[in-house]
């Protein structure tokens, strides 16, 4: 007579469940977590930002904010050129080569 624990094992369907979750929990920690980190450090950034930040849009362009609204930023690029952009594209601060201060 089988024990219980063997009966479970030898049961094709209980392994094959066993396996699908296995995989399914290692998707999770391997590609969720990561990403859902990253987007809770980008949501944090993007609320940090204020007028006079150096910073770099999603499309590359490189300047200074002049202006915060709730959803748009107004941006500086030089000689009087300014754009309006959505907070979320904004990618990150601008090297301080570009005239910003050493900000992380």
């Amino acid at each position: 007579m089988q024990s219980s624990i063997e009966q479970l094992m030898l049961d094709p369907i209980v392994g094959a469940l066993l396996v699908a979750s296995g995989i399914v929990f290692a998707l999770y920690v391997v590609l969720v977590r990561p990403q859902l980190g990253r987007l809770a450090d980008h949501l944090a950034f993007v609320e940090s930002l204020k007028v006079g930040d150096y910073i770099v849009t999603g499309g590359g362009l490189i300047g200074q904010i002049v202006r915060c609204d709730e959803a748009v930023v107004t941006v500086s690029l030089g000689d009087g050129v300014t754009v309006d952009a959505v907070r979320s594209t904004i990618s990150s601060f601008a090297p301080a080569r570009y005239g910003a201060s050493a900000q992380v």
